[in-house]
């Protein structure tokens, strides 16, 4: 009798897709990737987590922010909050009627096309239908959680791993990767190849090789300028992570190889990599500048980076501007107010993010190279080409995803008051440096 309610169930399903089909299509077009997202979730958290408390509490905490996420947005979609979606939806649109019918379309931006092709793809299978791409942004969102703890627990422990779930839910992670735009798989392709990067840190892999590989090609095709940076910092991080300066060399080396054959061999993001390695200050400065007189929330409008001094000169007020503006008093209307919440509690956070960054150097030393270099970088890059404080709250997460782990080792450290050797993993034991380290 027992066997016949799994037949029971895949008649009920079966029935209730081809209801979907016919008479609400846009069910399936929610249904399917969000019932796929879910089974890749569940195997993301039993991938990272140890034992049975740990993956029910993961499990529970992703679940949480894959509906939270579904809710932004969709309520995101609901109010047009972000006009960017339009550009996206209407970019799919023409490349599914160039599919199917050959008409032209315009030439998409390089470094921005993979997801264009993401969404026409949703669209080429289920229809027009912009809530699958919300669903797949959501799952990517929700899927960054697991990856960004299973970095906390190699680097640290799963004290500070645990804190990592709640950080992941911030307001401007909520919201901005949510919505039909590229931050969902940019955050979440940059969380995989840091992790990738401490995995190899450890250990040689070959699919350690292929992953982190493939995340960064695939960045060039979502954002080329970050996909770059963190190319350009993880090559010495690698090297520098490791007692064995020439094994840690040599890995680098190796992945940016598999990169370049990837990108200019294959040619999957080779627009995107010719154009920011083409890249010159002058057109850093367009782009700063454009951003800065476009928006109701730019600043520095009269500064110049087209130069190496005027780029030295300005940086110190770029990176305060974007790693922690817009300050309360230069909110201007009623949409800026809404990043109040956000910048108050970045603000709160930046003590757990120093004691966690001092914490995280004792602990692993040349460890924390994988992710100082890669944030670092990428911030300095960001600091110099946005001009508005909307971009520069979107695109901070960026960053944000990166020292994730250093918040979440500072916060669970004020917990404890701070903590001996006893905790710390034993493969950063065996990386220490010689000589002590006083901050």
């Amino acid at each position: 009798m027992r066997g016949i309610y799994p037949t029971l169930a895949t008649v009920v399903v079966a029935i209730a897709a081809g209801v979907a089909v016919v008479v609400a299509p846009a069910v399936l077009a929610i249904v399917v990737p969000l019932g796929l997202g879910v089974a890749l979730l569940r195997a993301l958290v039993l991938a990272v987590t140890d034992d049975e408390r740990d993956a029910a509490r993961l499990s529970g905490w992703v679940a949480v922010a894959l509906v939270a996420h579904l809710i932004a947005g969709f309520l995101g979609h609901r109010f047009n909050f972000a006009p960017d979606t339009r550009y996206y939806d209407r970019a799919a649109q023409e490349l599914v009627n160039h599919w199917r019918h050959g008409y032209p379309f315009q030439a998409l931006p390089f470094g921005k096309e993979g997801f264009i092709y993401m969404v026409a793809a949703l669209y080429q299978v289920f229809g027009h239908y912009v809530p699958a791409g919300v669903v797949v942004n959501c799952v990517f969102a929700a899927a960054t959680v697991p990856v960004v703890y299973d970095t906390t627990k190699r680097l640290y422990n799963v004290e500070a791993a645990r804190y990592v779930a709640p950080l992941m839910m911030l307001p401007a992670f909520l919201l901005w990767t949510s919505m039909l735009l590229r931050e969902a798989a940019t955050v979440m392709l940059i969380a995989i190849a840091v992790n990738a990067a401490v995995r190899l840190s450890d250990r040689f892999g070959a699919g350690r090789f292929v992953v982190m590989a493939a995340s960064l090609t695939f960045l060039f095709t979502f954002r080329a300028n970050v996909a770059l940076l963190l190319l350009a910092s993880i090559l010495p991080a690698l090297a520098l992570s490791r007692r064995e300066f020439l094994t840690g060399l040599g890995t680098g080396i190796t992945v940016t190889a598999l990169v370049l054959i990837l990108v200019v061999g294959a040619g999957v993001g080779y627009s995107g990599y010719k154009l920011t390695s083409s890249a010159s200050l002058d057109q850093v400065e367009l782009n700063r500048r454009a951003l800065s007189q476009t928006a109701a929330s730019g600043f520095s409008e009269g500064a110049d980076v087209s130069t190496p001094k005027g780029a030295l000169t300005y940086l110190p007020v770029g990176f305060v501007n974007f790693m922690f503006g817009p300050f309360p008093w230069q909110m201007r209307n009623l949409r800026q107010l809404l990043a109040l919440p956000d910048v108050l509690l970045w603000f709160g956070l930046m003590p757990a993010l120093w004691r966690g960054i001092l914490e995280g150097i004792r602990m692993t030393r040349r460890k924390s190279l994988l992710l100082l270099l890669p944030a670092g970088f990428t911030a300095v890059m960001l600091s110099l080409v946005i001009g508005n404080f909307g971009t520069a709250v979107r695109e901070r997460i960026q960053v944000a995803v990166i020292v994730v782990p250093f918040i979440a080792l500072g916060l669970a450290r004020r917990r404890t008051g701070g903590a001996g050797d006893g905790d710390r993993d034993p493969a950063a034991r065996h990386d220490e440096l010689a000589i002590p380290l006083s901050l």
